[in-house]
This record gives structure tokens, C-alpha cells and sequence, in this order.
């Protein structure tokens, strides 16, 4: 799969990762490595691998790192399945790779609303956010293509959601697609069908559904939020890429400093609705309203929005 968001062999091969290999599987690999005439000392020598924890490798009493685990596949020159039974680190439990393909949509989650980061040799996935239903489509999202348990914790001081990513999916994660910093936020090629869902996260995590309307006039907005100057100028590009127009606003707030993309032209917000749309409930109503409102032509009555929407101003930033 030619996708920057499709697992390959480079994205696995990590030595702190370990393979729950099976039995059969093991003695085939093992069975065609000798019949091409490898001995264990020369596999050790060729792979740079000790000797003694190969032998243990081979009789099934330890399990190999991913490394190794496709090195052996290669030379015996069977087709390495992506697909791994079960994958685990050091010290957490197993998980499964259900699917070679990681939703661009859960990045753009990550990307808002996480945190994805090395920190004290280890990987570190969460995301935060007071929005169950946009929790639940987080852990959805990642299910998709991992079979792990999820931690949650629940801050009971404002009632946000903490989603815990256990560490071999935050090191595969990590390795994929570099983290998350203060300095920036490394945003991997898109394909053209990527980047709605991709926008569409980042909108999810952090990003507000706006309508001002008063006697003279009605405006309907869409801004997402940026922690940096190359972040927000990423997002202004991937906008463009769907036709969708916008301005940048460089904010400050006490010591807090951020840029916001803002989508302020009626038929890019029309577009925006249309292409990207939204699956946080509360923007979602918003944009059903706003594209009801925009399309009719008519003038709705204040008292006719729904109870979500502020009369003058709505933001979802939940």
C-alpha cells in the first residue's frame, strides 16, 4: 500500500519489540534455514546476533525482537506477513495488528487534542478531551488497526476524558510518524483521499464551529487551532488542496501563544461542511444548522437554533 499511513517493514523493526511467534511458523523458518545450509553460528554471525539467545529463539523459550524476527523470515525467503500474531514491548502486554493501515483521521486527533512524544527511552500516546463520543471514536479509530487495551482515566476537577495507548502502540506510532513537540508537529505526505479525514481530526480535537449573527448581518465560521506558525501554514496548505480558502491569526493569551487558521468566505465553510464535515456531536449539529441556514436563503429567526448554538456566538472547543 503506497501510503505514508500503511505499516511497513521498516516501521517494525525495532528491538524493542517482541513477536509471539508460533510454533509452527518458528519450525518452518528454522527447518528451510538449514536446509539452505545455515548453521546457528553462521546465522549468528551474519545477523550479528548472540549465539546463545538464537538457540533459545530457535527452541521456542525465547521470543525474538521484530528485528530478528524478519531477518530470519528474509532468509529463508518466506513472505514476511505484517500482519504479526502478537507484538509486545519489554514490559507491557500483547497486542495484535489487526491492519497494515493507521486512519489519518486518528493522527489528526493526536495531532490536536494528544500528546505523541519520547520521553526517558520510552513512547508516550494519550488524548485528552471532556467529549465521551469523541472518545470512543478515538479508541474505535485505533482498534482499527491495533487489537490492545486502552486505559482511561477521567480528571474528576473538569470531568476530561485521559485516553492511555499502551507503549508498544505508542512506539510503533512514534517511529512512524515522529512526535509531537512545542517546536512543531511533523505532518506525514498525504495522499488526496487523506486529507478531509486528516482535517477532519484536527477540527474534532480542536477546532471551533462559530455563527455571529445580529440585525445587519450573519456570519458563519470554521477556525482550527495551531501551536505553531509551521503547523498552522501545513493546515492552510491542506486546505487549499480541497479548494477551501483561509486566514491565519497569530493569538496570545498570558504567557499562552498560538495561530488559528480561520475559514471565513460562506461557500468555503459550505465546502468545508460538505468535503471534511465533522464527527464531534456538538459540531456536527452545528454544521447541519449552519449548511441549513447558508443554503436556504432565508432568515432564521434567533430562536430557532438549536439549544447548542450561543445566539451571537458558538464555539465547540469540548
Amino acid at each position: 500500500m503506497d501510503s505514508s499511513f500503511a505499516l511497513d517493514h521498516q516501521d517494525l523493526v525495532d528491538e524493542a519489540l517482541f513477536v509471539g511467534w508460533p510454533t509452527a511458523e518458528r519450525r518452518n523458518v528454522f527447518d528451510k534455514l538449514q536446509r539452505k545450509g545455515y548453521t546457528l553460528t553462521q546465522l549468528s554471525q551474519l545477523l550479528a546476533f548472540d549465539l546463545p539467545t538464537l538457540s533459545e529463539i530457535k527452541s521456542g523459550r525465547v521470543k525474538p525482537n521484530t528485528k530478528i524476527y524478519l531477518q530470519l523470515h528474509g532468509l529463508a525467503n518466506k513472505r514476511t506477513n505484517l500482519l504479526i500474531k502478537h507484538i509486545r514491548g519489554r514490559s507491557s502486554g500483547w497486542t495484535q495488528v489487526l491492519n497494515p493501515y493507521i486512519s489519518p483521521q486518528l493522527l489528526g486527533l493526536i495531532h490536536t487534542d494528544g500528546i505523541l512524544r519520547y520521553a526517558q527511552r520510552r513512547a508516550e500516546v494519550r488524548f485528552y478531551n471532556k467529549e465521551r463520543s469523541l472518545c470512543r471514536l478515538f479508541a474505535r479509530l485505533l482498534r482499527e488497526t491495533f487489537h490492545t487495551r486502552i486505559h482511561q482515566r477521567v480528571d474528576r476537577r473538569n470531568g476530561t476524558h485521559c485516553l492511555i495507548v499502551p507503549a508498544v502502540v505508542a512506539r510503533i506510532l512514534w517511529k512512524k510518524f515522529g512526535g509531537k513537540t512545542s517546536h512543531g508537529i511533523p505532518v506525514p505526505r498525504l495522499s488526496d483521499a487523506e486529507v478531509a479525514p486528516y482535517l477532519r481530526g484536527v477540527l474534532d480535537g480542536d477546532g471551533c464551529v462559530m455563527w455571529y449573527e445580529n440585525h445587519r448581518f450573519h456570519l458563519a465560521t470554521i477556525t482550527l487551532c495551531a501551536g505553531s506558525k509551521e503547523y498552522a501554514d501545513t493546515l492552510a496548505r491542506l486546505l487549499l488542496r480541497l479548494g477551501i480558502p483561509s486566514r491565519q491569526r497569530h493569538e496570545k493569551r498570558g504567557n499562552g501563544e498560538w495561530w488559528t487558521v480561520v475559514i471565513t468566505r460562506q461557500e468555503a465553510v459550505l465546502r468545508f461542511i460538505r468535503l471534511i464535515g465533522s464527527d464531534h456531536p456538538k459540531k456536527r449539529v452545528r454544521m447541519e444548522w449552519i449548511r441549513a441556514k447558508l443554503t436556504s436563503g432565508a432568515k432564521c429567526p434567533l430562536s430557532s437554533q438549536p439549544s447548542s448554538l450561543s445566539a451571537l456566538q458558538s464555539t465547540a472547543q469540548d
